[in-house]
């Protein structure tokens, strides 16, 4: 009978070194995540790097997921050109730091509309497009299909109880 042993989980990567960073590069680590920060940090010091060759310095499989994160915060960007990559021998794109950036706003979010705007839009699209239909104009067939459903619903049989 053989005799399995356990074998210990490994140990986290430690963060690579930010000695050498630039000062502008080591205040974006502050606003950023742990796993962008690694990402952030291979790039400014062996970039530009494809999204295989940042995980072979970074000895994971899920490093390549940050880039597009950093892209969206205005600290990395694709190069215009692919290139050979190290790590695959595939043709891929490369990704370099922008030098000097800082971590830009996140998009303002736009909230989701109530349920009472919801039902709202949709009664308001029933009566334009019976309106339409009434005065004469072609609809689309995927139109139609909308006031099919509608009429359908409880939002499209609320025509005589004002619009909400």
């Amino acid at each position: 009978m053989v005799k399995l042993r356990a074998v210990p989980p490994a140990e986290p990567a430690a963060p690579p070194s930010t000695d050498s960073l630039p000062d502008w590069a080591k205040n974006n680590l502050t606003k950023i995540g742990e796993h962008e920060q690694h990402v952030y940090i291979v790039l400014c010091l062996h970039g530009p790097l494809t999204g295989q060759e940042v995980n072979r310095h970074l000895d994971n499989h899920f490093g390549h997921t940050f880039l597009h994160s950093l892209a969206e915060k205005g600290l990395v960007k694709k190069d215009r050109y692919r290139r050979r990559c190290t790590a695959t021998g595939r043709n891929a794109s490369s990704w370099m730091v922008v030098e000097g950036a800082t971590v830009k706003p996140p998009p303002e979010r736009i909230d989701s509309p109530s349920e009472k705007d919801t039902k709202g839009f949709w009664t308001e699209l029933y009566f334009l497009g019976n309106l339409a239909k009434e005065q004469g104009h072609q609809l689309s067939p995927s139109f139609q299909r909308v006031l099919k459903w509608l009429s359908s619903t409880n939002l499209g049989r609320n025509q005589g109880k004002g619009r909400s």
